[in-house]
This record gives C-alpha cells, sequence and structure tokens, in this order.
C-alpha cells in the first residue's frame, strides 16, 4: 500500500471512530466536564462578534483572563453554519485525524532509510492513531489543544524534513493555542538549534556522529534557486539563527501571556494558574515521579515510542508539558485519563522515527538492533492499545449518564429560546446556542428563569430552589429523571 493511502485510510479510520463516540455522547448527554459547555458559550460570543462573556464559568467572567487561545476563533465560520456543541467535538476529530496524515506519511520513510522491517513502519503511525492521549481527549470532549496535535505533527514532520521555515512557521503558532506552549515552542526551538550547531561543527569533521544532521540537512541543498529577491534572502539566514529566533519568540509569547494578556482580562489581575505551580524547583524535581501515577504516565508515554524514542533530543520537546503538569498538586494532570497527554504523542512517536534512524550509527549488531526494535515496536501497539481501550471509558463513569436521554431531550424542549438557564453540567451545550446559560454550580446570586436539573426528585428540587432563590416562586415540572424549575 502506498505511503499516501495509508496516511488518508489510517487518519479517516480515526475520525469516523472518534466521532461515532462524539455523536454517542452527545446523544446520551454524556458530560465528563464542564469544558464543552465553556467553549460553546465562547464560540457563541464570538459567533455575536461579543466579548468572550462566558457565564458558565462565572457571571461575566472574561474567558480571555482564563487561558489564551486566540486560534479559537477560526471555529466561528463552522458555528455560523452549525451552532451546535457537536460542531465543536466534530472540529476536534477532524484535527486528530489530520494529524495522523502526516505522522502515517513520513514515519514508513524513516523506517525504511533505517534499513528497519516494513512492518514498523506501518505500526508505529498505528499506534499513534490508537494513543491513548488523543482518544482520551476525544471522551474528555473538546478543548483547545486539539489545534496543537496538527500544528506540532505538521512542524516536527517539516523538521525532520529539513524545512526549517515550514517547521519554524507551524511550530511557532502553537503560542496562539494556549499559554503554556510557547515553552514547547522554545523547548523545540533549542533543541533544533543544538543540533544545527552540533550539525555545523562535524560539517568540517566528518564523523558517524554527523551523518544524521546532514542526511536531515539535504534538502536544504537541492532546494531550487530562488527566483526573487526576497526568497533568496530567507534562504541565506543559517539555520542556528532561524531556531534562536524562535525561541525568542516563544520565551516572548509566554511572557506577554501569563504577566500581560491574561492578567489584563482576568478579574483578579492575576494568571490564575500560577498557584498551581507554586513550588521550587528543588521540589519539583524531586516530586516529578512521585506519587506513581507520574511514573505510570511517563512509563506508558514512552512506550508508545517503543522506549527509542528516547534516543532522540525530540522528545526533550515534550518536557515543558510534564514539567507544569506534575509541578503542582492537582492530580487529575497527573494521569493519563483527560485530555493532557494529546499533545506529548505526535513529539513521542515522531521522537522515536527520529531515533530509529540514529540507532543505525551505533554500534550494535543488525540484527540485534532491529530484534530488539521489533518488540519495541510491538510491545507499543499491545500497551497503547490496552491503555487506551481500558482508560477511556473511565471518563463518563463519573456524573456521566442522564437515566434517560428522552426524559432530557423533552425537558430541553419546553425552555424557550432566549431564556435565562441555570444548567447541571449534563445539559450545559445543549442550552448554549440562542440562550443565556450558567452553571448551577457556579450562578452565584443570579436568578434564572429556569433551572434544569437531573437526578433529583421534585421534592428536592423545591426545597433547593427556595434555599438558593429566596422570595421567588418556582413551578417545578417533571421529566422522569430531570426536572425544570420555571420561575414565576
Amino acid at each position: 500500500m502506498f505511503r499516501s493511502e495509508f496516511a488518508l485510510l489510517l487518519a479517516l479510520a480515526q475520525f469516523l471512530a472518534l466521532t461515532l463516540i462524539s455523536v454517542w455522547q452527545w446523544n446520551n448527554y454524556v458530560a465528563p466536564s464542564w469544558d464543552l459547555g465553556i467553549f460553546t458559550q465562547l464560540i457563541e460570543q464570538y459567533s455575536h462578534f461579543a466579548e468572550p462573556i462566558v457565564d458558565i464559568k462565572g457571571p461575566g467572567f472574561n474567558l480571555w483572563g482564563d487561558h489564551f487561545h486566540p486560534i479559537l476563533l477560526l471555529l466561528t465560520p463552522l458555528y455560523w453554519v452549525v451552532p451546535s456543541g457537536l460542531t465543536l467535538l466534530v472540529t476536534q476529530n477532524a484535527l486528530f485525524a489530520l494529524s495522523v496524515i502526516p505522522v502515517a506519511w513520513y514515519v514508513p520513510i524513516a523506517v525504511r532509510r533505517a534499513g528497519y522491517a516494513r512492518w514498523i513502519g506501518w505500526a508505529l503511525p498505528v499506534s499513534y492513531a490508537l494513543s491513548w492521549g488523543i482518544w482520551n481527549a476525544a471522551w474528555s470532549q473538546f478543548h483547545e489543544i486539539a489545534f496543537a496535535v496538527p500544528l506540532l505533527a505538521f512542524g516536527l514532520v517539516a523538521y525532520l524534513r529539513g524545512q526549517s521555515f515550514a517547521a519554524t512557521a507551524l511550530i511557532g503558532a502553537l503560542v496562539f493555542v494556549k499559554e503554556d506552549l510557547p515553552l514547547t515552542v522554545l523547548a523545540f526551538a533549542l533543541v533544533a538549534w543544538w543540533l544545527a550547531r552540533r550539525a555545523a561543527k562535524s560539517a568540517s569533521h566528518p564523523t558517524t556522529s554527523g551523518r544524521v544532521s546532514r542526511r536531515r540537512n539535504a534538502s536544504h541543498s537541492t532546494k531550487a534557486a530562488a527566483t526573487t529577491s526576497w526568497a533568496s534572502a530567507l534562504h541565506r539566514i543559517d539555520d542556528r539563527t532561524l531556531w534562536l529566533a524562535l525561541a525568542a519568540w516563544g520565551l516572548v509569547w509566554f511572557v506577554l501571556e501569563v504577566v500581560v494578556i491574561l492578567p489584563a482580562f482576568n478579574t483578579g489581575g492575576q494568571w490564575d494558574y500560577a498557584s498551581k505551580v507554586d513550588r521550587s524547583v528543588v521540589e519539583i524535581a524531586a516530586g516529578f515521579f512521585v506519587p506513581g501515577t507520574k511514573l505510570v504516565t511517563l512509563v506508558i508515554t514512552a512506550a508508545l515510542g517503543a522506549l527509542v524514542c528516547l534516543r532522540s533530543p525530540l522528545v526533550l520537546v515534550a518536557l515543558p508539558t510534564f514539567v507544569w503538569r506534575f509541578a503542582g498538586d492537582t492530580e487529575t494532570y497527573w494521569g493519563w485519563q483527560w485530555h493532557y497527554s494529546a499533545v506529548v504523542m505526535p513529539i513521542v512517536v515522531l521522537a522515536a522515527a527520529d531515533a530509529l534512524e540514529r540507532l543505525t550509527l551505533r554500534s550494535l549488531p543488525v540484527a540485534t538492533r532491529r530484534r530488539w526494535v521489533g518488540v519495541g515496536v510491538a510491545a507499543s501497539l499491545v500497551i497503547t492499545a490496552f491503555v487506551t481501550w481500558t482508560g477511556a471509558p473511565k471518563l463518563v463513569k463519573n456524573r456521566a449518564y442522564v437515566g434517560n436521554p428522552a426524559d432530557s431531550t423533552v425537558a430541553l424542549a419546553t425552555i424557550p429560546e432566549g431564556a435565562r438557564v441555570a444548567s447541571d453540567l449534563r445539559h450545559l451545550a445543549y442550552l448554549v446556542p440562542g440562550n443565556i446559560v450558567y452553571l448551577d454550580q457556579t450562578i452565584g446570586s443570579n436568578v434564572p428563569d429556569y433551572w434544569i436539573v437531573s437526578d433529583k426528585t421534585s421534592t428536592e428540587v423545591r426545597s433547593e430552589v427556595a434555599k438558593r432563590w429566596p422570595g421567588t416562586t418556582w413551578e417545578v415540572r417533571n421529566f422522569g429523571t430531570v426536572k425544570v424549575a420555571v420561575r414565576r
């Protein structure tokens, strides 16, 4: 099978599988968290050219003061066509599937060039398409990091092919996805600068350690002559200068985002998440592998790259993500069940492909090297599939199911457009288009027109509205497992 066909079919298969999950979740009112509601409300605001006020997060809350993700403006045209939370879910699946294409196209090339069995070139992309980081992100529903995954995949492949400017543009765009990703840009740029510096040193003193760098940059010497003066000037820029410029770009944007932009829109005048990383460097280093959840996350991440990924300097690009996740006390950041590892998946698999080529330069006997690499890749496929299969469904077990989805459908139909609605977790995203929506846990003293809630009796609902909003009169409508309180 040709590489292009394999890449497209693998991407299509992943997209269809993830979309089946998303449609099932949507039809069954599965809500692992409030994030889909938050992002749907954000895009709803963008679609009306309004401020990014997301009342679900808190009445009057400006989401530009929470996380920095201007790239989400790109979703607005899609939302104009289909104003629904499901649009965000399907778009995220498409972005994940898009990332499969460069991985599945490039890895077989690297494997064949390194002299390994052809099946390894197919197995690693399959492991990537099945990777728990991506599937758990789909189970977790929409997040801004969906854009980071294809940017990293295409950007790293461009770098490995010697396309420095394309890599710079793609990796550099990560600064517009989320405020921690400029550090990923910085890490990549420093790794690329170090490798370029080492390649320049070895150019005048050829050794086996320089072959990879010279091979990778060979495409630069075969480029067609530039036909314009500006293009010629660009091609004369030394790679080391380019990578240093990219490092500066990442560092400057990180400072701007967490010191200037986010505090400017935050009601507290601060970056809220700084408090989650409030340990010293010594404390962070000492606790990097404990408790055991962190170590398991690292081990299964390395397993995705068949362990050989650890031989590639590119694996260091994932370091900033692990540092901010492991530095604080937020336990959900430590594990592998949510969306936090999605951005690491393309880094690890492409680092493995890079490492396979580097291993050809070592003194290991060829038969031994091939045997152990084959075992590692086979184990990667098995471990990845097992973790994906056993881990993702857990995300829908906590507060995830409505007793009868038909009850929710009927209940939602009774709420008119333009209403002020307080909602439990499960119904948030469905109510956003056309309504002013609050999460019932963060609404504060605001009084809604409707309150939709599940898994409570009518008596419990009457008692709670009396406590929440004293001095108001409510009618409670019963729709089986779902109740709608209507203010009179």
